[in-house]
């Protein structure tokens, strides 16, 4: 039994294989044949396979290729009677066979559902680290209050002492917090 499950194994891997590999070259060969008037055709394709933006789509070709083997490999492994691994290696590369299908057909709406996705989180990034300062300074403006005089000399400086507040700021951080606080204060009407 085992030596069969291995010989089958091993005849449908060479004929996935074959088949996908080779099956290119055969269907222009039949269309050179068949169809002499589609040479320009078949020239115009090849131009565009051979551009480099299109490298993906034969990096994903073969992606469907181990996948079709490794299928292969899981019905060897039920057939060995190692069922839990069979499965395992089945769903994986069955998995990786619809991914790849569908990423081949649906590349466009992917690629733009990516690009949506990347500049909605990059605006959400900045809101949040907008909406972090504002409730830093407001935190600050309310410690500020409850500070004493002592306490408000030592991290806010007097005069043209800067303070501790200001040794750790920077100059870029300190016009950001003046243009917050003003948001931040009531309108006198």
């Amino acid at each position: 039994m085992k030596n069969n499950s291995f010989k089958f194994f091993v005849l449908f891997s060479f004929l996935c294989c074959l088949v996908f590999c080779s099956c290119m070259p055969v269907r222009r060969a039949i269309q050179n044949t068949i169809c002499p008037d589609l040479k320009p055709l078949i020239e115009a394709a090849k131009k565009a396979i051979s551009d480099p933006s299109l490298l993906i789509f034969e990096k994903l070709w073969w992606l469907i290729v181990v996948a079709l083997v490794g299928i292969a490999l899981s019905v060897f492994l039920v057939m060995q009677g190692q069922i839990k691994s069979g499965i395992a290696f089945a769903a994986s590369f069955g998995t990786l066979l619809v991914l790849s299908i569908t990423v081949i057909q649906h590349f466009k709406l992917i690629a733009w559902i990516v690009v949506i996705l990347v500049v909605a989180i990059i605006v959400y990034a900045l809101w949040l680290q907008k909406r972090a300062i504002k409730q830093l300074i407001g935190t600050g403006e309310v410690t500020k209050k409850e500070m004493d005089e002592v306490g408000l000399a030592k991290v806010y400086g007097v005069g043209e002492d800067h303070g501790l507040a200001g040794i750790i700021q920077d100059k870029a951080t300190e016009k950001m917090v003046k243009k917050e606080r003003k948001k931040l204060r009531p309108k006198k009407v």
